[in-house]
């Protein structure tokens, strides 16, 4: 059983894969820039809560990176992510405080997710690029009890409140919305976070939006 609820915060430009924006109720499209755009970032603070071998276990990562890119035309985007600097803790099942746990290592972790810009809708729905695995974690150590390899699988559903204002950075949310369809296994999972997304190519510093 591996009941998982994902936490992420401040995730990479990769994430974002034409998500921002996502606001527009009436397009499908970016302004501020033409044609196809990179898109780069950095964050910290990204947290995956889970249940494995009948335990809550919290990975936090300390920062991620990722690149991707948006086109204007379409609202398309894609990109790759990738969690760094993790480590394993055990939520302690009476006292409810986290217990470290350094017998467990806990490999960065990669996305590779395409995005879309949906008219009339105030979300953006992001899923992988190809086949079905959203994310893999992967946890190793000879004394480790929750090691092992896990596949993420689904899409998310996350929201660019100010995709219409001409911004240089903008965030994107994702807050376990109902829209979500991820599950690890048979057993849902939930991601949370905020992402911040800048144009990196040609256009690097100017300010974009949806329209």
């Amino acid at each position: 059983m591996f009941r998982a609820k994902l936490i992420v915060l401040s995730m990479l430009a990769a994430l974002a894969l034409g998500a921002v924006g996502a606001a527009s109720a009436s397009a499908a499209e970016y302004g501020g820039f033409t044609g196809t755009e990179t898109i780069s970032g950095e964050g910290k603070a990204q947290v995956f809560e889970s249940v494995i071998a009948s335990a809550k276990v919290i990975i936090n990562c300390e920062k991620n990176k990722g690149t991707g890119s948006l086109t204007a035309s379409t609202g398309a985007g894609e990109g790759e992510l990738t969690f760094e600097t993790c480590s394993l803790s055990v939520v302690n099942g009476t006292t409810h405080a986290k217990e470290a746990q350094a017998v467990c290592t806990v490999a960065n972790a990669t996305s590779s997710i395409k995005g879309q810009l949906v008219a009339g809708n105030t979300r953006q729905t992001l899923e992988p690029k190809t086949g079905t695995v959203f994310a893999e974690i992967k946890i190793t150590g000879a004394s480790c009890t929750e090691k092992g390899t896990f596949k993420v699988e689904g899409k998310v559903s996350c929201a660019g409140p100010e995709g219409l204002v001409a911004l240089e950075e903008h965030a994107l949310n994702c807050n376990g919305a109902s829209g979500d369809e991820l599950k690890l296994g048979t057993q849902e999972a939930r991601l949370t976070g905020t992402l911040g997304v800048k144009l990196s190519g040609a256009n690097k510093g100017k300010t974009f939006y949806a329209v």
